[in-house]
């Protein structure tokens, strides 16, 4: 599970002062049996039935823990990018981060309608409604290590294995964040005191985006999509004959369920009828939303969301310099670990943040 990686504490760090970032191959005198044992091995990894340690023997230390550095790295990014990611489909606006200060998402209003200039009148200057969520960076990674004794029966497929279990759990820390941390937990709201929902079935909360009857149907998620379509922007009068009436104008693009509900959701989206009606009457809702599914949010929990790419301040991502792959790092050999315990130690770490934006570009309903 993603929320077990570990994250490295001070007293941990101490101890990995040879830990150093991967580069990729290192440029190393070999001999010539070297080399083409280094080259067979890269060509043919399944060749070599032996143990690590003895391959480590045969091409020479240096030569093998170039080669299996690389490999490592490249199967913690095949782990990583083996995880479908679904969080990036929830993300308006990306930043790329290089420090763990406080960065601002902004969710931003609008003007309302353009009032009439009598003949040499004067323009009047409008006002534009707008506000910000802070967040800030945070780091996540887990160690893994290989003891001595591990690594004269382990062959590197294995090896390849257990470091890819590491890209996948990296790619979850993600999923995890955006959907449960930054969604499902119902975080406070940019205005800082009220959540970004209220209570399912009972109150629609500060920003009227909460269904109050349960249920995952197409009759309430109509309702829910009539909702998102009523919102209105950031510092709108109510009333539409208001000077300053600004319809917020997010359109439904998503619907977000767990795995549990994803068939309803499909049967409700996908059929020419009303799933729910035995007269079988027309489904206005066919073909109009995208199912999005998910473990990572409460079971009974079912989200419309609007859509990122016509406007909607959804989300906001704070990527580690603009990426959200992860690092890999080894401990070098004859240090730390390796030296004091006979273990080799590989780390994955990711640095991210980010929030939710405008709670009106959602609207959170319940399955039962």
């Amino acid at each position: 599970m993603a929320e077990q990686l570990l994250t490295l504490d001070k007293n941990q760090t101490a101890t990995e002062e040879g830990m150093r970032k991967f580069a990729g191959l290192q440029n190393i005198r070999l001999s010539e049996e070297a080399r083409e044992t280094l080259t067979a091995l890269k060509k043919h990894p399944r060749l070599f039935n032996g143990s690590l340690m003895n391959i480590r023997e045969a091409v020479g230390s240096d030569a093998f823990d170039s080669i299996t550095l690389d490999r490592m790295h490249k199967a913690m990014l095949k782990g990583y990018k083996e995880w479908t990611p679904q969080w990036p489909r929830l993300i308006s606006s990306q930043k790329s981060v290089s420090d763990f200060r406080t960065y601002y998402g902004i969710i931003s209003g609008g003007f309302d309608r353009l009032p009439e200039v009598k003949e040499k009148g004067a323009y009047l200057e409008k006002a534009f409604d707008d506000d910000t969520i802070s967040y800030s960076p945070a780091k996540r990674g887990a160690l893994y290590g290989v003891s001595f004794e591990a690594q004269t029966y382990d062959d590197l497929g294995l090896l390849d294995s257990k470091i890819a279990k590491l890209g996948n759990a990296a790619a979850r820390t993600y999923e995890y964040f955006f959907f449960y941390t930054c969604l499902d937990a119902n975080p406070t709201s940019y205005d800082g005191s009220n959540n970004v929902f209220g209570t399912v079935g009972s109150t629609p909360g500060t920003f009227a985006n909460t269904m109050t009857t349960n249920g995952l149907t197409t009759a309430n998620l109509e309702t829910a999509y009539e909702t998102m379509l009523a919102q209105t922007a950031l510092g709108s009068d109510s009333t539409f004959t208001d000077d300053g009436y600004v319809p917020v104008q997010y359109i439904p693009k998503y619907l977000l369920v767990h795995t549990s509900d994803v068939l309803t959701a499909k049967r409700i989206l996908q059929s020419s009828g009303v799933a729910e009606n035995a007269n079988n009457g027309d489904n206005v809702l066919q073909g109009e939303l995208e199912i999005i599914s998910t473990p990572y949010i409460t079971s009974t929990h079912w989200y419309l969301m609007a859509d990122p790419g016509m406007g909607a301040n959804t989300m906001e991502a704070g990527l580690w310099h603009g990426s959200a792959e992860p690092e890999f790092f080894y401990e070098a050999a004859d240090s730390g670990r390796h030296f004091a315990f006979d273990e080799l130690r590989t780390k994955v770490r990711t640095i991210f943040g980010g929030t939710l934006l405008d709670p009106r570009a959602w609207v959170l309903g319940s399955s039962t």
